[in-house]
């Protein structure tokens, strides 16, 4: 809310500072000096996001797995946010990864292909425990899609990067919701836990190192 008034109000600024320059009209130039006067509000901090404490994860996990069905309009289907909160923790990913293709998974080769910030296009190594998740989970859904998750769309485009962050945020709040936890539960999160517990988890130095984009990992 801080972020859309603050670009609201710069708006009107330059809006009414061109209008006094362009016209010299005394109200405008008085009405341009007290929007200068009021000032602009701060920019809000960004957040440095945690990683989750194991007990904390472990009770993330459970209520994801727990989550057997939701409701769907009339009709209930099974739920995918185990699935997913599951991905993001095993490939160190982001919301976007909400778009990742059915094609985008290798089960031969063991690899994720995905496209990161900046549009930079990697491969992920694909761990034997989240490899058999998501053949589990291909097999079992029941409904045809070129996207892992049923609500994915294109990551490609402004449209689709916004759907799937949206929908990564709507998995996440629901399991914190029903792990009962008042702290957030959100994405980043997961990339964050898997560099802090990666090793707990069976992942060794070279494959964390090779998931996380070569990051030193600790």
């Amino acid at each position: 809310a801080r972020t859309t008034l603050r670009g609201y109000l710069s708006y009107l600024i330059t809006f009414y500072r061109l209008r006094a320059q362009a016209t010299q009209d005394p109200e405008l130039l008085e009405l341009f000096t007290k929007l200068t006067a009021i000032g602009m509000p701060r920019r809000a901090k960004s957040v440095k996001w945690t990683p989750f404490a194991p007990e904390i994860l472990t009770r993330i996990l459970e209520a994801a797995k727990a989550q057997a069905f939701v409701g769907e309009g009339l009709r209930a289907v099974p739920s995918e946010d185990y699935a997913f909160l599951m991905t993001l923790l095993y490939t160190g990913g982001r919301a976007q990864f909400y778009g990742l293709r059915v094609s985008d998974l290798n089960f031969d080769r063991m690899e994720i292909k995905a496209i990161v910030k900046g549009g930079k296009p990697v491969t992920i190594p694909l761990h034997p425990t989240l490899g058999a998740l998501l053949r589990e989970h291909l097999a079992s859904r029941g409904y045809e899609s070129e996207f892992l998750f049923r609500h994915g769309k294109d990551p490609s485009t402004r449209t689709g990067q916004k759907a799937n962050r949206q929908n990564a945020w709507r998995a996440c709040k629901r399991v914190q919701q029903a792990a009962g936890l008042a702290e957030s539960v959100h994405p980043h999160r997961f990339r964050k836990t898997l560099a802090t517990i990666g090793k707990k988890l069976g992942l060794d130095p070279q494959f964390l190192q090779a998931i996380l984009a070569h990051e030193s990992v600790t």
